[in-house]
């Protein structure tokens, strides 16, 4: 009886661990990926909670960049100062690519790096995976009934299956030099409405540098702005770098079925990003570790995903009264910031807000108001959008 092989699309973090769980189950799984080595993978500065241990064991096998105690938050010039109980960690991208890669072939899966994925069709009730090494120059052809799709927000598996894809965003960060007021374990936040609907960032990875950036609307515009912002801040820029970001959907499926060919989305590819920091590097494992499960116990992958739905669910509600915020909104959010609600921020990490998401509101009842005006203002503005 010949084994079936598992196929992923994408050595992303999100695939590496669906990767590294299926083979080490005993699952035969195969990966896929056009970059030649993590050491090809874009640098990317990664800010991340403690939940992170969860999946990876940072220090020896990950190296931590920095530790982070607490964040500042700024609006028109006015500063609240979050402190974390436990710290966050600063990594680099390419680090945990690296850690990740090697469990999943330890664990017996097959990493096939420099492969690019050409085509994905449905031949006799199963995928058909076309891939050109770039290394040989040769056509290489895979069938499958089990497909992960783990390749980033714009993904070629969706493209070419015509399924719906991922709404994205698109991130500019830069690598930048100390200036006066740095203070190397502690994250800034800017939040200018009028600019982006997020925020600016500083994130220091080290005693003497920091990744500054922001999620633009479009990256036309968002050059532009970042390049004043950068300006008007007085940072010594030592390189850009940019990147595309999903953003989640509650009603988005992450689950096709084409008969008896099943398809998993995972990480960015599922849209697994908290929406109201664009964060995903959690997130991303939690749903990876979801589609494993579901995959090697014939389980529903909805079911499987649902506490990292509600988790996602919560930044998502968040984000949809923040995307309407003035400056007098955030002007208030900073004053709504009382002793109760920073001993929850302080305690609880992002990737489990959902747990306290009705205790901050609890214990500040002014954060419901602002949100409930912030929703109505976005409901006025739907006829005025659908009319144009």
């Amino acid at each position: 009886m010949d084994m079936k092989t598992d196929v992923i699309i994408g050595a992303s973090q999100a695939g590496l661990r669906c990767a590294q769980l299926l083979a080490r189950a005993g699952a035969e799984v195969e990966v896929f990926e056009h970059l030649r080595g993590p050491e090809e993978a874009l640098p990317r500065t990664l800010i991340v909670t403690p939940e992170l241990a969860r999946f990876v064991p940072l220090g020896s096998d990950v190296p931590v960049r920095n530790t982070i105690s607490g964040f500042r938050v700024r609006v028109d010039g006015s500063c609240s100062y979050v402190p974390l109980a436990q710290p966050d960690f600063v990594l680099e991208r390419r680090d945990l690519l690296a850690w990740l890669a090697g469990e999943a072939e330890r664990a017996g899966a097959g990493i096939h790096w420099g492969v690019r994925l050409l085509s994905v069709g449905l031949e006799d009730g199963e995928f058909a995976l076309l891939f050109w090494d770039r290394r040989t120059g040769r056509y290489i052809k895979r069938m499958s009934s089990v497909l992960v799709a783990a390749d980033g927000a714009v993904s070629t598996v969706l493209r070419s299956l015509e399924c719906d894809g991922r709404a994205t965003v698109p991130i500019l960060q830069a690598r930048v030099r100390r200036r006066q007021g740095f203070d190397p374990h502690v994250v800034d936040t800017w939040f200018a409405p009028g600019r982006t609907p997020f925020f600016f960032w500083q994130i220091p990875d080290s005693e003497e540098t920091a990744a500054v950036g922001f999620v633009a609307r479009d990256p036309s515009s968002g050059r532009r702005e970042f390049a004043r912002f950068l300006a008007e801040s007085g940072w010594e820029v030592e390189s850009v770098e940019a990147a595309r970001v999903p953003l989640y959907r509650p009603f988005h499926r992450p689950y096709r079925r084409f008969g008896k060919a099943r398809l998993y989305l995972v990480g960015d590819a599922a849209g697994h990003v908290k929406v109201t920091t664009v964060g995903g590097t959690v997130t991303g494992l939690a749903g990876a570790e979801a589609a494993a499960r579901a995959i090697l116990r014939g389980t529903s992958y909805s079911a499987e995903l649902s506490s990292l739905r509600r988790e996602l669910n919560a930044h998502y509600l968040v984000r949809l009264a923040m995307d309407r915020f003035t400056p007098g909104d955030y002007r208030q959010l900073l004053r709504c910031l009382n002793h109760r609600v920073l001993a929850l921020l302080r305690d609880v990490p992002r990737d489990r807000f959902a747990s306290v998401f009705w205790k901050t509101l609890l214990a500040q009842p002014a954060l419901a108001f602002l949100g409930a005006k912030a929703l109505l203002r976005a409901a006025r503005d739907l006829p005025r959008r659908s009319s144009r």
